[in-house]
């Protein structure tokens, strides 16, 4: 019989294992906080647009190199590059932006007749033609200048130097005359390289590419440069630094819940056998969950083995009620896993239907921590089932009293529970911004705030839509919707936009610009004399002129254009629908912007992280409506077997335990959120079954006692130390789990055992 147990369990075993042999090549893992959300509502062209931006911000890392001669810090920089270039890791390493600004110049320059800048339109439209001349005279005449007689003849009123100073919100006038973007600060001069890769920098493996590439790098460049101090910002920083956390975490939780675990069960039970048969129990738990949800996931999120390390903490239960009733004893251990079967089977079954519950949460990552812990309890349940009559036939006589030991509730501490209770539970409010759920890392956000400072770069993640029935009235709106925006620049809402339509000018604004310029053009011969420009470069330049009558710039023709890869994040096209992206730049207030947008017609406001937040509270509120239906669930169920006034006594303690979890988010100042309600869930469940053992024991008090004991400190000792987590997510998770274990195990004989209930 025990042979047949045994082949069942490793046929148990063995299956997962050699499921997660032939999966683990292609199983990735994730620390994006995001994926564990559910997608966005959107509409096509709105998510397009979404993820467009994500992807630009995502790829896009910096590096500044700073030291006090800025020659060094220049040659340092052309190091580091050329050090990095040769590790291959990223896509596109960019120092000098020299090429960048030429490229501009040669794409628009055949369209400087249809792009004038506001000041060039004003001039003309009031015929000041001697303010046109006035600037060309400068310009011609300015040591700086390089003209040659082409660029004469093709531009003799020098139009088109005037329209690129208004490219300086690009950020092209800050270069040095190398292409270098360098700043001075702190003593220091300070040069910026772009790091850009299309990998997914969430990936571990892929982190550890990059970051391996770049600390290899500056390691190499301390000895020449040993005074050289670098900046860094970027997603790749702060999502490594996120994975780091994680995997740091995971290992102290799981290390230390199974040392301490260990130390427990060998102090008790004076014996190896238990040890054995829980290791054995969990090791299958957690292969089983592993390898199905490898089936069913691409990727493993690494809070999901952080989550699941909780699953320590309560499949080691089941081994406790077995050794615990079984310590000592004469009869089989057969025997004994029949005497605690009803109460180990509705309780196993009660907390897997808890984590499938969860299972109904439209939320990638929820669902897979639900799949996780719901099959690593049960393959924990089954391998117990299976395994104690061969592991643990006898067990010695346990350390605990053969006297259980009778607690009581006093009125005075009742009433000053009740007082506690209540006072907390009136205090509670809701928090569901994302923002407090992701772990903070001061070292990177300061340096990601000081490049920010120097280089003016910091695009926000908010960004207006522009959605419009064709390209023109695209453009138009935009236009609306940045002289509203410099405005709101001007009231300190925002330092600065930008938008394609700073470049590409809508067809009626090009037409206009055209007629403007040909009256000039008229009176070309008396300019250019004034000039001092004499012979035939004013017909040259009326031919040249000529040559690009008609000739417009639309969005599809700039595209295409040599320098369209700097702006082709600003223009969406998803099949027949067309939009573009107004970015900004430090934005100050919130409020302001959405109450722009929605007194602006066909413009949207985008706030991705404020879209996370609702989708937060979404999913908080209909968790709590799930954590009701589980409990009018286990309630027909448990009414069915034991009755109502059985049901009604089992009950009382996961619900009162909801109750304190709830008063102590409270009173240690959380605001309740999803990861709050998702604890709830699983406190209901353990309470449920510490219960339900209560219900079902016959006498053995102090084996139930010394069972739901060692139980409850393994459980508080894993989840304890979760809510130590420094990620507020895992943390506020942790602290309702403690406290509603630690409720549960306190009130579960209180309401169960009808002897503590009767008058001494």
């Amino acid at each position: 019989m025990n042979n047949k147990r045994f082949a069942a369990w490793l046929l148990l075993l063995l299956v997962p294992l050699l499921i997660l042999a032939f999966q683990g090549r292609n199983l990735q893992f994730n620390s994006d906080i995001r994926s564990m959300l559910p997608h966005s509502m959107a509409d096509e062209l709105g998510l397009a647009a979404r993820e467009q931006l994500a992807a630009k911000l995502e790829g896009v890392n910096f590096l500044a190199l700073g030291h006090v001669d800025k020659n060094v810090a220049i040659a340092a920089s052309l190091k580091l590059a050329d050090l990095l270039a040769h590790t291959a890791a990223f896509d596109s390493i960019v120092l000098q932006r020299r090429h960048q600004g030429e490229l501009l110049v040669r794409s628009l320059f055949p369209y400087r007749f249809v792009r004038l800048s506001k000041q060039q339109q004003h001039d003309l439209g009031q015929q000041n033609y001697q303010a046109i001349v006035a600037n060309a005279q400068a310009q011609l005449w300015s040591p700086a200048s390089a003209v040659s007689s082409d660029g004469i003849i093709a531009d003799p009123l020098f139009l088109f130097s005037q329209q690129l100073e208004g490219f300086s919100a690009l950020g092209e006038a800050s270069l040095d005359p190398h292409g270098y973007v360098i700043r001075y600060q702190h003593d220091r001069y300070w040069v910026l390289l772009e790091l850009q890769v299309k990998a997914n920098v969430f990936s571990p493996s892929e982190q550890t590419i990059l970051l391996n590439a770049i600390d290899s790098s500056l390691r190499t460049l301390a000895q020449p440069y040993p005074e050289l101090e670098a900046l860094k910002a970027g997603l790749l920083f702060h999502a490594d630094a996120a994975t780091k956390q994680a995997k740091s975490e995971m290992s102290t939780i799981g290390l230390a819940s199974v040392l301490l675990i260990c130390m427990l069960i060998m102090f008790f039970f004076r014996s190896l056998r238990p040890l054995f048969l829980a290791i054995a129990a969990l090791f299958t738990g957690l292969v089983l969950a592993l390898a199905v949800v490898s089936l069913c996931f691409e990727e493993l999120h690494l809070l999901t083995l952080v989550f699941g390390a909780s699953l320590i903490g309560i499949a080691i239960d089941y081994a406790f009620h077995f050794c615990a009733e079984h310590a000592g004893a004469t009869k089989s251990a057969t025997y004994t896993l029949k005497q605690i079967t009803p109460a180990l089977l509705l309780s196993a079954s009660s907390t897997i239907v808890a984590y499938l519950a969860m299972l109904f949460v439209p939320m990638p990552g929820i669902r897979q921590m639900a799949l996780f812990c719901a099959l690593g309890l049960l393959g924990s349940a089954l391998a117990l089932y299976l395994l104690a009559p061969v592991l643990a036939q006898q067990i010695p006589a346990a350390r605990w009293p053969q006297r259980s030991v009778h607690l009581r509730l006093q009125k005075r501490w009742i009433l000053l529970t009740v007082a506690l209770l209540s006072i907390g539970l009136l205090q509670l409010n809701t928090v569901d911004d994302v923002r407090q759920l992701r772990g903070h890392f001061p070292i990177l956000e300061n340096q990601q705030q000081q490049m920010a400072e120097l280089f003016q770069n910091g695009q926000a993640n908010q960004f207006f839509l522009v959605r419009g029935s064709s390209a023109e009235q695209i453009l138009s709106r935009e236009q609306a919707l940045l002289e509203h925006l410099k405005n709101a620049a001007g009231a300190g809402i925002i330092a600065r936009a930008w938008g394609l339509s700073e470049v590409i000018p809508t067809l009626e604004e090009q037409q206009l610009n055209q007629i403007l310029v040909n009256q000039l053009y008229l009176k070309l011969p008396v300019l250019l004399e004034q000039m001092g420009l004499a012979g035939d470069v004013g017909e040259q330049a009326k031919y040249s002129f000529a040559a690009l009558q008609g000739k417009t710039l639309t969005p599809e023709s700039f595209l295409l254009l040599p320098s369209s890869k700097l702006f082709s994040d600003f223009w969406i096209t998803h099949g027949e629908q067309q939009g573009a992206i107004v970015s900004l730049f430090g934005v100050k207030d919130l409020a302001a912007l959405q109450q722009l947008a929605a007194s602006t017609s066909g413009v949207d406001f985008v706030d991705p992280v404020a879209e996370i937040s609702d989708a937060l509270s979404f999913m908080r509120g209909l968790t709590s409506r799930l954590l009701i239906g589980v409990l009018l669930v286990v309630s027909l169920v448990l009414c069915w077997r034991l009755g109502v006034v059985n049901t009604a006594r089992c009950l009382m303690t996961p619900l009162l335990s909801v109750l304190v979890a709830l008063a102590a988010v409270a009173w240690t100042g959380q605001g309740l959120s999803l990861f709050h309600i998702l604890a709830l869930l699983l406190v209901f469940g353990v309470g449920l079954d510490y219960a339900l053992f209560y219900q079902f024991n016959h006498g053995n008090f102090h084996r139930l006692e010394m069972a739901t004991s060692l139980a409850a400190l393994s459980t508080l000792l894993a989840f304890g130390l979760l809510a130590l987590s420094a990620t507020p997510a895992l943390a506020g998770f942790g602290l309702v789990v403690l406290c509603g274990i630690a409720c549960s195990y306190f009130l579960a004989p209180q309401f169960n055992r009808s002897d503590f209930r009767r008058k001494p």
